[in-house]
């Protein structure tokens, strides 16, 4: 029992020394999973989401066509078929060199 909580210690005061990322990533899911209508939870949300859709953007052919969307709803509904037909258009550009899987099903 001591062990865990020593290494729970050492693994968080190491996460303060690199700058508390974990610790603030772990609080915003918390904040966002406990309060999901609270305004911070609501902005938290849209945040993550606007970052997610302009890494989109800027890394990926099918979506760099979208660089002036001002939300979500400028972005296309895309079913599975159409990423299966044109993988490497939605491969993100830090990928490309990695070794990825396409979809069987």
């Amino acid at each position: 029992m001591k062990q865990k909580n020593l290494r729970s210690r050492i693994f968080w005061l190491i996460d303060s020394i690199k700058g508390n990322h974990l610790n603030k990533h772990l609080n915003e899911i918390n904040t966002v999973l406990t309060n999901p209508e609270n305004k911070t939870s609501r902005n938290i949300r849209e945040n993550n989401l606007n970052n997610i859709l302009q890494h989109a953007v800027n890394t990926t052919p099918y979506y760099s066509k979208y660089i002036n969307a001002k939300s979500v709803f400028d972005f296309p509904v895309v079913k599975k078929n159409l990423i299966q037909d044109n993988f490497e258009e939605f491969r993100s550009k830090p990928f490309i060199d990695k070794k990825n899987f396409k979809s069987l099903n």
